[in-house]
């Protein structure tokens, strides 16, 4: 098993404190090791390897530049004689996506296979890749398209709740093709938060959908939410609000 390690609010300075949390990791990894420090934003990611998959390039921490499909690949990892693995540029890149992760995905070529339908390319033939970019591009966005593309005939009414000043998700699923402005099978909130000031509005929601009598499932989409517990409180109180609210089932 791979040793892995990290901290936050890391400067410049700490570089050899996480070097030597890497050595104590030595047992774990004895095929490699990498540590990867980013002073500005403040994270410090350290990895032993025991390599088992792609065992040239499946290299940790594992840094994506951005978050474009086509996205550069580099780690700053050590041979166990100390070379390095890559360029020495690559040894100092830094990115907006870093990560170090122990254990194995035993389908991650499926979701690879899934993911470069979508677009995206990978540098590497590591599970560790496609967990780095599946952060991208298998998000919550993903989740519900597929819940409403579903082919077994399936009827799902999705809520989608976005705290901030733009409904992003829901935008991004309508521009996903599987929901327009011309089908409400997506039910997208966009005034608020649905655990406290649009308590209420979420129940008539809900109370309209259940009447349209066209769905199997509801779902609310409260990933944004940092205490969901009001969303179930809220739905458990709706057969005591009157039976305008529960005539529908």
């Amino acid at each position: 098993m791979c040793g892995i390690c990290g901290f936050t609010q890391a400067t410049s300075a700490d570089a050899p404190a996480l070097k030597a949390m890497c050595d104590i990791m030595a047992h774990r990894g004895p095929d490699g090791e990498g540590q990867y420090l980013d002073a500005e934003s403040g994270i410090a990611l350290g990895h032993r390897r025991l390599s088992l998959i792609d065992l040239a390039n499946g290299n940790q921490p594992m840094v994506r530049a951005t978050g474009e499909h086509d996205s550069a690949i580099t780690s700053p990892a050590l041979m166990p004689d100390g070379t390095p693995c890559g360029t020495p540029e690559s040894m100092l890149a830094k990115g907006d996506f870093a990560i170090v992760f122990n254990g194995e995905i035993y389908n991650y070529q499926d979701l690879r296979a899934e993911l470069e339908t979508q677009g995206w390319q990978f540098k590497t033939k590591s599970d560790t890749e496609v967990l780095l970019t599946g952060y991208l591009g298998s998000g919550k966005t993903t989740l519900v398209n597929k819940i409403l593309a579903n082919k077994k005939g399936i009827k799902f009414a999705v809520i989608v709740n976005d705290i901030g000043e733009v409904n992003i998700d829901a935008d991004l699923i309508q521009q996903g093709g599987v929901v327009n402005k011309k089908d409400d099978s997506l039910v997208a909130l966009q005034n608020g938060c649905i655990c406290c000031t649009l308590k209420m509005d979420l129940v008539e929601q809900i109370r309209e959908i259940i009447e349209m009598g066209r769905f199997d499932y509801i779902v609310i989409e409260a990933s944004g939410i940092c205490e969901p517990a009001p969303i179930a409180q809220t739905i458990c109180s709706i057969p005591s609000m009157g039976p305008q609210y529960i005539k529908g089932g």
